[in-house]
């Protein structure tokens, strides 16, 4: 998955500002990241929208580009 728009720049620049959701680009395990997803919105009390898997305005790309930073992984 990638995080794109705004809280992509908020993380890259760590920045404090906050975002109302996180625009997600998802590679692969678009269902089980959705199903997490709704578990976080649950135990945090957020909206069950706060993971927008809607960025598809980017490119999907083949593969995992080598310049993605890894922040999490499982």
């Amino acid at each position: 998955m990638y995080i794109v728009g705004s809280a992509a720049l908020v993380l890259a620049h760590r920045r404090s500002r906050t975002t109302m959701d996180v625009d997600a680009l998802p590679i692969d395990h678009r269902g089980p990241l959705l199903g997490a997803a709704g578990n976080v919105a649950a135990e945090q009390r957020l909206p069950d929208h706060w993971l927008n898997d809607q960025g598809r305005w980017i490119p999907l790309l083949p593969a995992p580009s080598a310049r993605a930073d890894a922040l999490f992984e499982s």
